[in-house]
Order: C-alpha cells, then structure tokens, then sequence
C-alpha cells in the first residue's frame, strides 16, 4: 500500500470542511430570508383582513358617520376616515338626495409597513 492510498492528507480534510461551511452558511441564509419573507407575508395578510373588516365595518353604518376613527387590534394601527367626495365626475349625481362618500382603512404594522384600502360609497341625504 502506498502512501496515496492510505486517506485524506490534512489539507484535504481542510478544504473539505471549508467548503461544507460555505455551502452551510448559503443554505442558512436562504433558509433564514425565506422564514422573513413569510413571515411577512402573512403580517401582510392579515393586515387586509383586518382593512377588509374595518372598511365593511363602516359601510354598514346607517347614516353613515363622517370624520375619522383609530385604533388597534391584532398588533396592528388603524385609521378609518369617512370623508365627504366632490368630484367633477360625479355631476351625474341628483343635486338633492344622494351623497357620495369615501371611505378609507389604513392599517399600520411594524417596520414602518402600511396597508390602506378605499371605496366609494352612494348614500341617501335625508
């Protein structure tokens, strides 16, 4: 038996090791970037329900209350505002009887991220 065949020489070893570290610390660190990017995704589902909920939580109102609401649940900021609309496209709208409103949630989390939903919403004016 000569001395090639006797195994791996310490370099050899070293290199190996180095190696595997490399393509460990990769791995890590696509493994730790895809947890983040979940993790975010789902703040930023449940941010949309949370909006989703806010916003038909006011649409629901009867007479609809103008002016601006806030709050926080779930880890979240919130601001519902309900704001008279004029706009020049909606002259076709009766001048007695029916008013145009818009309503928006704006729903704040960690890091400075934001989430705002908005509708128009048709009312009767009494």
């Amino acid at each position: 038996m000569t001395r090639k065949d006797a195994g791996f020489s310490l370099i050899e070893v070293l290199v190996a090791l180095a190696v595997l570290a490399v393509v460990a610390g990769a791995g890590w660190q696509a493994f730790a970037t895809g947890i983040a990017a979940t993790t975010q995704a789902d703040r930023r589902a449940r941010a949309v329900t949370v909006a989703e909920a806010l916003l038909a939580g006011a649409l629901v109102q009867r007479p609809l209350k103008v002016g601006e609401r806030n709050g926080a649940e779930q880890g979240f900021r919130w601001t519902v505002s309900v704001r008279p609309q004029h706009d020049p496209d909606t002259a076709w709208l009766p001048s007695r009887g029916l008013a145009l409103y818009a309503v928006t949630a704006t729903v704040r989390w960690e890091g400075g991220r934001e989430l705002t939903l908005s509708t128009l919403k048709l009312e009767g004016v009494r």
